[in-house]
């Protein structure tokens, strides 16, 4: 039987506006890299280099991130490691500055879902939302900016948190089971290659 939290399946989030910091990234990237070559010279390379990894890296840190929530269990994938949390595993579910996961394993922060800033939390009327009243009833009337149903972190957690409690409450938890970590090879190679190439281009200039 489906969960009625998961009704259509995993729910899979990127960072809401992942690409907007990538662009700002190529506002500067993609003119030094374009001036590197007028006029060729000794340091046109590293120039050019840096360039294409300082992108490489905001399209790294910023989109790659991504939450997916399925039935089985919660994958989390930063930019360079990855986390896979069974239900079992599970703790508790904090939204202070982005969505986290705490489990006996460690803390797994979700770069995905970050928390909204202030004025965005302001905007939201909380006390106006009717979802919202119904998350802080589900947090025991503890409510933060990051619970904030219209936000990334808060419409995630209040699906992680009803499932859970839905599971708990039937009886389906597994106790004995633990999230695992492996690292992203092919983020962390781009980034630590990237950046040792660069590193000895401009040595070489």
């Amino acid at each position: 039987m489906a969960s009625r939290w998961l009704s259509n399946g995993p729910i899979s989030i990127r960072h809401r506006v992942g690409w907007v910091f990538v662009g700002f990234t190529l506002l500067v990237t993609g003119p030094v890299f374009a001036a590197a070559f007028v006029p060729v010279r000794p340091t046109t390379a590293a120039i050019a280099v840096t360039a294409i990894v300082l992108t490489v890296i905001s399209y790294i840190y910023f989109v790659a991130p991504r939450i997916v929530v399925a039935e089985e269990a919660i994958r989390v994938e930063n930019s360079w490691r990855e986390h896979t949390v069974p239900w079992g595993a599970l703790i508790d579910v904090d939204t202070r500055f982005q969505l986290t996961l705490l489990t006996a394993q460690g803390a797994v922060h979700v770069q995905a879902a970050p928390s909204p800033g202030g004025f965005s939390a302001m905007r939201a009327k909380a006390d106006e939302d009717f979802a919202t009243s119904r998350v802080s009833r589900q947090r025991g009337g503890a409510l933060r900016p990051g619970d904030l149903p219209n936000s990334p972190s808060g419409a995630l957690a209040s699906v992680i948190r009803g499932h859970w409690q839905d599971l708990v409450e039937s009886g389906a938890i597994d106790t004995a089971q633990v999230s695992a970590t492996r690292l992203r090879v092919a983020h962390l190679v781009l980034t630590l290659g990237g950046v040792a190439l660069a590193v000895i281009l401009w040595v070489l200039a």
